[in-house]
């Protein structure tokens, strides 16, 4: 998604960030921590509805990066080269 019209409002600890979509149309904002950037609640609507995400009880980082392994009963893939 590229955002157009990018609005930044600066709160307490936190960053409101607005990006509209012009196809299909509709609203997104995102509320992240000032420290670490860490994503506090998400918003999206548009003409079907309203959607809302809250995030809780996080931290910052990975403790066992071992939960992204896929376990050994999964077939045999290829892996993806990510930026």
């Amino acid at each position: 998604m590229q955002p157009v019209n990018v609005l930044t409002i600066c709160l307490c600890l936190a960053m409101s960030i607005k990006a509209q979509r012009p196809k299909p149309c509709g609203t997104y904002y995102t509320l992240v921590s000032e420290f670490g950037c860490l994503p506090l609640s998400d918003m999206y609507y548009d003409t079907h509805g309203l959607w809302i995400t809250a995030f809780f009880n996080l931290i910052s980082g990975i403790r066992d990066p071992s939960v992204f392994t896929p376990p050994s009963f999964c077939e045999k893939g290829s892996s993806l080269d990510v930026l």
